[in-house]
């Protein structure tokens, strides 16, 4: 190895030796030449950067082509070929065959540059995405050459071409074809930077906030902010995640990064399908008051269904059944309110139907047991309590807790408000879904008040953000999936906040992480406070107690 960099190092200063005799020989018979008069001239045009369409957020924050990368163009001769000597390795020997080429070329500056020699012109080119921790890289995508592979890239390609530019510089060039020294390029934009393009959902704020939070919790899993009110999408998570700037190197990872976890994710829900039971359930006209005494498992048609606590709950009510998530009591629940109506009830909030999110994006539809399955007992007590048959996409679990939290009607999840002429104003708006009324507001009321107390008293206090309190619902979802004889468990957690008026639903995965209450939850708590902090949520603070007073 080291007698290979040595070669490469003698080799390279024997090409620049050359480059720097073949400039002295060229300029004496330049001399000679330009002597005589009329001779023509042409230019030779320098690309230094090209841009497509912006793709904002929200708030027309850039999502895309945010930062800026420091380059040189640089005209062979003398003087830039001095600058070999500030570089090393691969790049010393790339920059000194582009000099023997002779015609002008683009290069990163070495870090302590601080004066530039003749020849070197300094300037600035946008990147489409970040160096590093680019935000939403699932929605976003990325690109094949000039063109969207993937995401809000591929769905609006057109559109973002039709809004791109370059940025070049211009050399004037001899008859022989070289650049003539000591002019300064002239710079050409043809649209470089221009602001149309498309205007997500996305607030760029919150998706930084969810962003953050979950790769300080999760390895592997999904978040989902959602807007309660209308279904927007706030903000979108999937771990792990790649680096749109590095494909290669992202498809050598493990866990399948460029997979859309959040969208296309068909999970087994566990205990978050409790809201779709007791909301049924109390439709149906069953008291919140009713009781049922949990020894640890219950038996349903020969078949055995444990708790998660094997020494049972002892006698639970409805709200005490959702704070510590009884699977026995939901179970017999679930009979009681009737397997169809439990069925017909998730289709109406979205289960079992996919979403259009953008052309050619749309989520996945998840499963539901088939209507005729529900003549079964023991598929009416699994699909009571979140498993079985049943899968769905985190998405479809914010639509769930959005509903409940806006009064029992439905909600649309939508990604994209439309598009954008000057980064300023929005055109072609896409329009919103009309809500219906999918629970009746009295089980709604009821519902999310029982996620309430899930949060300030049972199996969710980890969530319980700083101030504000929240609504919430933790599940450990079975698989059935099993690795070295241990099944896989997800763990959810899935609630709205605030408690009072909530206005966000965050929705968290956590992939093979067996608790939602410890895992998932605290991922939940720091989004929320982080929101809070973001639009500054003032809330008023309990009285102190009369330990406090003084």
């Amino acid at each position: 190895m080291r007698m290979h960099r040595r070669t490469v190092g003698i080799f390279s200063a024997m090409v620049l030796a050359m480059t720097l005799l073949l400039f002295r020989l060229g300029a004496i018979i330049q001399g000679d030449g330009l002597s005589q008069a009329a001779l023509r001239q042409s230019s030779y045009l320098l690309e230094v950067g090209s841009t497509r369409g912006m793709i904002y957020d929200r708030n027309f924050q850039p999502l895309v082509g945010e930062t800026v990368e420091a380059v040189a163009a640089v005209l062979p001769g003398e003087e830039s070929a001095a600058l070999a000597g500030k570089l090393s390795g691969e790049e010393r020997e790339a920059f000194t065959q582009k000099l023997a080429q002779r015609l002008p070329f683009l290069t990163r500056l070495p870090g302590e540059l601080r004066s530039f020699p003749a020849g070197l012109t300094p300037m600035e080119r946008i990147l489409r995405y970040r160096k590093s921790g680019q935000l939403a890289p699932h929605v976003i995508g990325y690109l094949d050459g000039e063109n969207g592979a993937a995401g809000i890239e591929k769905a609006y390609d057109s559109l973002l071409k039709q809004f791109g530019g370059s940025l070049c510089l211009r050399y004037q060039i001899n008859a022989a074809g070289s650049p003539i020294g000591g002019e300064l390029p002239q710079e050409v934009q043809e649209g470089y930077g221009r602001p149309g393009g498309v205007v997500l959902t996305l607030d760029k704020e919150i998706q930084s906030i969810a962003q953050s939070a979950a790769k300080r919790w999760i390895d592997k899993g999904a978040v989902v902010v959602m807007d309660v009110r209308s279904g927007d999408l706030l903000a979108v998570v999937s771990l792990p995640d790649f680096d749109p700037n590095n494909l290669s190197k992202s498809m050598a990872q493990k866990d399948s990064p460029f997979f859309n976890r959040a969208f296309h994710g068909e999970y087994n829900v566990g205990s978050t399908f409790k809201l779709v039971t007791a909301s049924t359930a109390l439709e149906q006209g069953i008291s919140r008051f009713r009781t049922f005494d949990c020894t640890g498992a219950v038996e349903v048609e020969d078949v055995t269904f444990h708790c998660h606590k094997l020494s049972g709950h002892g006698v639970l009510d409805m709200q005490g059944a959702m704070e510590w998530s009884c699977n026995p009591y939901f179970i017999t629940l679930g009979q009681m309110a009737g397997g169809e109506n439990i069925l017909k009830k998730a289709q109406a909030i979205g289960f079992g139907s996919p979403s259009q999110l953008a052309p050619g994006i749309a989520t996945a539809s998840g499963s539901l047991p088939a209507l005729e399955a529900m003549e079964s007992p023991a598929e009416v007590a699994n699909l009571s309590f979140g498993q079985g048959k049943l899968t769905a996409t985190p998405v479809q679990i914010a639509q769930l807790v959005s509903t409940v939290a806006n009064g029992g009607k439905s909600v649309h999840p939508r990604l994209v408000y439309g598009t954008t002429e000057d980064g300023l104003s929005i055109q072609n708006q896409e329009e919103g879904y009309a809500q219906n009324q999918v629970i009746s507001p009295a089980a709604a009321k009821r519902v999310a008040q029982f996620m309430v107390d899930t949060v300030e008293y049972g199996s969710g206090q980890k969530a319980k953000p700083k101030a504000g309190g929240a609504g919430g619902k933790t599940a450990s979802a079975q698989t059935g999936i099993y690795e070295d004889g241990v099944e896989i468990v997800h763990a959810w957690f899935a609630g709205f906040y605030p408690a009072e008026e909530p206005r966000y639903t965050i929705v968290v995965l956590a992939e093979g992480m067996e608790s939602g209450g410890d895992y998932a939850a605290p991922v939940f708590q720091e989004i929320a406070d982080g929101i809070a902090d973001y639009k500054g949520m003032d809330f008023p603070q309990p009285p102190a107690s009369e330990e406090g007073e003084s």
